[in-house]
């Protein structure tokens, strides 16, 4: 109960920042910074999907697949769109359940999961429901495809192995939870046939895609403090993989940098984080908890530079897109930023006080951004 108590309330502090002026208790997002726009961001097409996310505290993004884009919404569905022109394919509704993760597809299906625990898998070219499976509770990160399993992480920490062509269960690995956490997952990292997963406990753990079992777990940072709200330790944000190391960042912890094959430290800094960290060239980039921007040496974690100009605007992972960084805010704002030092060189307002949870989808050199209120936008990255 209070593990749900807590959710709760991190999701509405959500919505809550959107109307910070109206909250005497809750700090205000900083102004947005004066610059010379460089005019690199385009719009090609938006269009709304319905209410988005809700208050489900899911971060939703969109996937593609060739010219295909998905998206969900909590309160009209699952959509296929038109990459390059926005215009709407097929729309799948539920009737006593809604999506509450953003979806994922290869070239024969699309799959979603719902508030409800269920996992759905629809042909992506009729949208004609293939199967459904029950899991434990609700799933509120997008499925894995890896081969013929379907991989699903569900709230209560549990991570399901389903059989891609008819949604029968393969094998589970089951996790304990603290009592408060953040609430919000990423989709889990899958990198050849070894899946990684961060975790309420402050732990980073691999796992076999073939059968789920344990390869190994390392702690990213400790957990300290008396009371269950200071000791939430969450590796809640994105992973990356690159070469012979596996970086991550938790909530009141640490980045640090691990061997994927043995989950040994080889390096670590103390930094906060609950949305994850991206990667480019020998760079690390993470927002922090108060969205300080930094970027960080990839060899040992000193820092390059930092930008603290977006104070509690709630800057999602920033993505690499050539030269430069994107990333979205609490105001519904996306940003670009310089990769050499963190300076902002455009910015665009997707939707206005509609929060960005999730990072920006990038391909090639388009930029898909979804709103928690259900605005979806397509946008051409320029070079000046």
């Amino acid at each position: 109960m209070r593990k749900l108590l807590l959710l709760s309330l991190i999701a509405l502090t959500m919505s809550a920042c959107t109307t910070w002026k109206k909250k005497e208790n809750i700090d205000p997002p900083n102004e947005l910074v004066e610059f010379t726009d460089a005019q690199l961001l385009k719009k090609l097409w938006s269009t709304d999907l319905g209410d988005g996310s809700g208050k489900t505290g899911a971060a939703a993004r969109p996937y593609i697949v060739a010219d295909r884009l998905y998206a969900t919404d909590v309160d009209n569905g699952l959509y296929a769109l038109d990459a390059s022109t926005g215009n709407k394919l097929f729309q799948v509704q539920l009737e006593d359940d809604a999506f509450a993760a953003g979806p994922v597809a290869d070239s024969e299906r699309v799959l979603a999961g719902t508030l409800n625990g269920k996992v759905l898998a629809y042909d992506a070219g009729s949208a004609s429901e293939l199967w459904q499976a029950k899991v434990s509770s609700e799933v509120l990160a997008a499925p894995v495809i890896a081969g013929d399993i379907a991989v699903v992480r569900c709230n209560d920490g549990r991570i399901f192995g389903l059989d891609l062509n008819n949604g029968s269960r393969k094998w589970v690995f089951d996790r304990g939870l603290p009592l408060l956490s953040v609430r919000g997952y990423v989709q889990p990292l899958l990198i050849g046939d070894i899946l990684f997963v961060g975790y309420e406990t402050g732990k980073v753990v691999a796992l076999r895609v073939s059968d789920g079992s344990l390869l190994w777990e390392q702690a990213v940072g400790l957990a300290e403090g008396r009371t269950e709200l200071q000791r939430m330790t969450d590796v809640d944000g994105e992973l990356v993989v690159d070469g012979d190391r596996l970086y991550a960042v938790n909530y009141r912890g640490q980045v640090v940098a691990l061997s994927p094959q043995t989950g040994r430290p080889i390096w670590n800094r103390d930094l906060s984080s609950y949305t994850g960290v991206s990667k480019g060239g020998d760079q690390l980039y993470v927002a922090d908890d108060n969205s300080t921007l930094w970027a960080l040496d990839a060899n040992d974690g000193s820092s390059t530079w930092q930008e603290d100009a977006y104070e509690n605007r709630w800057l999602t992972t920033p993505v690499v897109a050539g030269d430069y960084l994107l990333s979205g805010d609490i105001e519904g704002y996306l940003h670009v930023f310089a990769r050499t030092d963190g300076s902002t060189k455009s910015r665009v307002e997707i939707a206005d006080e509609s929060p960005i949870r999730a990072s920006p989808l990038i391909d090639g050199n388009r930029v898909y951004v979804q709103t928690s209120t259900g605005e979806l936008a397509a946008y051409e990255l320029n070079s000046p």
